[in-house]
């Protein structure tokens, strides 16, 4: 196993003489696509390297990442994890970059707005909430990070003890400071709304767009709306090479204009058959084609990382196959491949990037 000493980064007092475990994202490969978008201010390489050095005073040993393709053009998923399995965030892009800072910044989205479970309260510790569903071996585990967890999120957020429970603000529209109640920001939002991004006006671009989609879901299915279709010849040929593959697995798919006639820009791919039934995704984004894009990888995200274990690889296609096999060729030293996708993220992707192709 080839190991890159040029890819790794010293921490500012450590000792030069000991070798310093690489930013997990270090592997990201030199060939991929440099898909940049224009509405992003850094590459996506560039915001995997910025969250994990936020999250590695705290959080990172105990961060693994699971990594899927999927068969339907060249998208991938990953799956975030801390410690417990069911504490995680899902991401997806066109490229393995995109997916990996995807992500991890719904992962710093859920940690920020201190969301972790279904039905749980951010004002009650997480193992008097829940104790039933944390491991007894992972309970020290599970303390440590409550406790850096409530301490680092206390001392960013509340400003002074007398406003414990309000969280501050700041109004982006006139300038000033508000302080909201935790209770109404949890309990009716969670995290939608919520958004990273390399710098405020990039966050803020995804969180509104995370509110249009939402907003024009809820009004076409409230009001039974009958929406048009989009022809494909609007969108790009990489896009629509992705509606074909679909439709040609044989499925029916439709893009529908969800901009409710103001100009939001959401649109909706549906998929189906008569008899199966039809399944539809809301996606926004600044422009049609990553909007159509968002609505086609909301679809496989979350579908679990069973890619690299031997039955799902004998049903995958050629091309699966052909990036597992790369990939195992060089995990086999360590790693099953059923270990492959449940292992620590900074061994399983020690690999050398050049000689994979994407």
């Amino acid at each position: 196993m080839r190991r890159r000493s040029n890819d790794t980064c010293t921490p500012e007092g450590q000792d030069s003489g000991i070798a310093p475990r690489p930013r997990c994202s270090d592997f990201v490969l030199h060939r991929s696509p440099k898909a940049y978008l224009s509405y992003k201010s850094g590459s996506p390489e560039e915001t995997l390297r910025t969250i994990q050095d936020v999250l590695r005073p705290y959080f990172f040993p105990d961060i693994v990442v699971s990594l899927q393709p999927n068969e339907f053009g060249s998208t991938w998923f990953c799956r975030v994890s801390l410690v417990h399995g069911s504490v995680g965030q899902n991401g997806k892009g066109m490229t393995i970059p995109l997916a990996l800072a995807s992500g991890f910044a719904e992962f710093m989205e859920r940690l920020q707005a201190l969301y972790l479970w279904r039905n749980y309260s951010p004002a009650l510790p997480h193992l008097e909430m829940t104790p039933d569903v944390i491991p007894e071996n992972e309970r020290t585990q599970w303390n440590t990070f409550n406790a850096a967890l409530a301490r680092e999120m206390h001392d960013r957020i509340v400003p002074q003890p007398s406003l414990d429970g309000m969280y501050e603000f700041h109004d982006l529209m006139n300038g000033t400071v508000v302080y909201l109640a935790r209770s109404l920001v949890y309990t009716p939002f969670l995290t939608t709304g919520t958004a990273a991004g390399n710098t405020r006006e990039e966050a803020l671009v995804q969180a509104l767009c995370e509110l249009f989609e939402r907003y024009a879901a809820r009004t076409v299915l409230r009001n039974r709306m009958v929406v048009p279709s989009i022809p494909w010849n609007f969108l790009s040929p990489s896009v629509r090479e992705m509606l074909h593959q679909i439709q040609e697995a044989g499925f029916e798919v439709y893009v529908k204009d969800f901009s409710l006639g103001i100009g939001l820009p959401v649109v909706c791919v549906v998929v189906g058959t008569p008899e199966a039934g039809y399944h539809a995704r809301p996606g926004s984004a600044p422009g049609i084609n990553r909007a159509v894009e968002r609505c086609i990888l909301e679809y496989y995200q979350g579908i679990p990382s069973t890619a690299a274990k031997i039955s799902a690889v004998r049903e995958a296609t050629d091309r699966i196959k052909h990036i597992m096999s790369t990939l195992s060729s060089h995990l086999d030293v360590l790693f099953s491949l059923d270990e492959f996708l449940t292992v620590n993220f900074l061994n399983a992707y020690d690999f050398p990037p050049d000689e994979l192709e994407f």
